[in-house]
């Protein structure tokens, strides 16, 4: 099992269903890793961040999309209310896309089809769509 850097991100900007979809993501890709088989090693939270790693290299950063730019990562998913800035859908395509790794460097986890994600929040559950 090869490992994967999962990168979450979202706007800061206070709103309280986004803060939950964050939330929820975060839960929900932590709960599926743990499924795989992979083990917690350690893991910082921090105000506005949040990092965890795996026993095989796997790495979950959960960071606003002003930490965002320049992080490398094999799997993506960002807060839908991202595409209500003005330019917002350019953004994600520009600095966000572009930061995926397209292969096998490292020897991380690339053969998901899908790899990248937006995120909501919808009558109380996530909701995931393609980029």
């Amino acid at each position: 099992m090869n490992p994967k850097l999962i990168l979450i991100t979202y706007l800061n900007n206070g709103n309280f269903q986004s803060k939950v979809a964050k939330e929820l993501i975060f839960n929900q890709v932590m709960e599926d890793l743990i499924k795989e088989g992979r083990n917690v090693e350690s893991s910082t939270f921090r105000q506005f961040d949040k990092k965890v790693l795996f026993d095989d290299g796997t790495k979950v950063m959960c960071v606003p999309f002003s930490m965002a730019r320049g992080v490398r990562f094999t799997h993506v998913y960002v807060d839908e209310e991202l595409e209500s800035l003005p330019n917002g859908k350019d953004l994600i395509y520009e600095l966000i896309v572009p930061s995926m790794l397209q292969s096998n460097i490292g020897q991380y986890d690339v053969s998901d089809k899908n790899r990248a994600f937006t995120f909501n929040l919808n009558n109380g559950q996530i909701d995931l769509k393609n980029i």
